[in-house]
């Protein structure tokens, strides 16, 4: 039978690209369809909202084939009750479907002063002191002046524009570099996020911290001395997985290695300001759905920002027992997750 005709709920993986041409994403989610479909869940993949019926429908889709290595696209208008939202044209243009992550949670954690504006109030110091300021040196070193940090990292406002070396320093030496960073910028239509640099982004992982295996510590061990995070991987308000960002040097490198720990040694304060974090988002939302990181500072006392892209899947990789491990809590927690709301749209 075509999932199009299927009375089972759906769920659909969406973003806007060619999945015809994109193995990636098919390893990438084929662990998620596959537990989709141990909850009775039919999984498809939509091209963006461009082929938005209303009403929860769409005219085209591609279908995971059986051995789900392959996609076939398909004509036939599917019926889609929630969707892993991976570039945002569901939640913005698709109000029908129940979209992980939703509009409001969305559009605060693509901005790092709506972050500011929504953690600050109640989390205080834990969150660095933010502003925004237009795409000019001019802009960017009279906003500084007006801050009190002593230390600033410059950031795009348009969380698309990340890849990039992001200056950062003291007020004199991000004057040195601030031209450079602004150059193919539009001083008319971009902004510039700067932010305070926080010291605790050096200091080591939070105390009792253990890591998965010896490789896992291998790997942290060569990465002393370098930018640490830790990322809380929430599901609303509930901790699922935390993993440790090695090397996340913005003026080198903005990716950065992941390493995994073992997840029964997480100190409980690493939890809580995750935790508070996730429900102010909530709250000033006005949601009920999300899957959110939540990077710290590797000691786990202050919040370095919030994401909500592309969080709820990861890739497994052949015979690397800490990925595949990590990727079986996030497959799990987001599979459960996109059937409750699936189910929740379908009023079962």
């Amino acid at each position: 039978m075509s999932i199009s005709t299927n009375e089972s709920p759906i769920v659909a993986i969406a973003q806007k690209r060619s999945f015809e041409v994109n193995g990636q994403f098919i390893k990438r989610h084929t662990p998620l369809v596959r537990r989709l479909d141990d909850y009775e869940i039919g999984a498809v993949a939509l091209n963006g909202a461009e082929d938005h019926l209303g009403d929860g429908m769409f005219s085209r889709h591609y279908e995971f084939g059986k051995d789900q290595h392959t996609l076939t696209s398909s004509n036939e208008p599917v019926h889609v009750d929630a969707a892993l939202d991976i570039t945002g044209g569901i939640a913005k243009y698709a109000p029908d479907v129940s979209a992980l992550n939703p509009l409001g949670v969305r559009n605060i954690v693509l901005s790092k002063q709506a972050q500011f504006e929504t953690l600050r109030p109640d989390l205080g110091e834990a969150v660095p002191e933010t502003a925004i300021a237009k795409a000019t040196s001019e802009s960017v070193m009279a906003t500084i002046d007006q801050m009190t940090a002593h230390s600033f990292i410059v950031k795009p406002a348009n969380a698309f524009q990340e890849k990039r070396a992001m200056p950062v320093g003291t007020r004199d030496q991000i004057a040195l570099k601030i031209d450079d960073f602004l150059k193919d910028m539009d001083p008319e239509k971009d902004a510039v996020i700067v932010q305070e640099l926080m010291p605790e982004i050096r200091s080591d992982f939070a105390k009792g911290l253990r890591f998965f295996d010896n490789s896992e510590r291998e790997k942290a061990d060569s990465a002393r001395n370098t930018n640490l995070e830790l990322r809380v991987l929430m599901s609303d308000e509930t901790p699922k997985l935390v993993t440790g960002r090695l090397a996340a040097d913005p003026e080198k490198d903005n990716r950065g290695r992941i390493v995994y720990f073992d997840q029964n040694s997480i100190p409980s304060h690493v939890y809580d300001l995750a935790t508070k974090a996730a429900r102010l988002i909530r709250l000033r939302a006005d949601a009920v759905d999300s899957v959110l990181a939540v990077d710290l500072t590797p000691d786990g006392s202050r919040i370095v920002e919030v994401n909500g892209r592309n969080i709820g899947t990861i890739r497994p990789i052949a015979g690397h027992e800490a990925t595949n491990h990590a990727s079986k809590i996030m497959t799990d927690t987001t599979a459960q997750k996109l059937a409750q709301m699936a189910h929740n749209k379908r009023g079962a």
